[in-house]
């Protein structure tokens, strides 16, 4: 036969034994690691930066999308430069350059 014991019993002699129990002054091995880890898992501000660290380099890779299309798009769609007038501007370019007065 088992006998059902109340929760209020039940927690009456799980305070008493823990007020039976001798105190200790020792840390166990570990105590801080587990501390610190259970800091950082939480809301802390550890984690903070990792979030953002993480949301940066999820952001890299859409921001380098963008910069290549932007390029692309900036770039005139003609670039019919004749062959003569491109070796000219090539050619002449440091001649040019020394006329200008910054």
């Amino acid at each position: 036969m088992e006998q059902k014991m109340s929760l209020e019993k039940l927690q009456n002699q799980l305070i008493q034994s823990a007020r039976r129990a001798p105190v200790n002054d020792r840390v166990p091995l570990g105590f801080e690691k587990r501390v610190m880890n259970r800091l950082y898992g939480e809301k802390g501000y550890g984690n903070r930066l990792s979030q953002m660290a993480r949301g940066m380099w999820a952001a890299c890779a859409p921001a380098i999308v963008l910069a290549v299309v932007a390029f692309f798009l900036s770039q005139p769609a003609n670039q019919s430069i004749p062959a003569d007038l491109a070796l000219e501007n090539a050619v002449m370019s440091p001649l040019m350059a020394e006329n200008e007065i910054w």
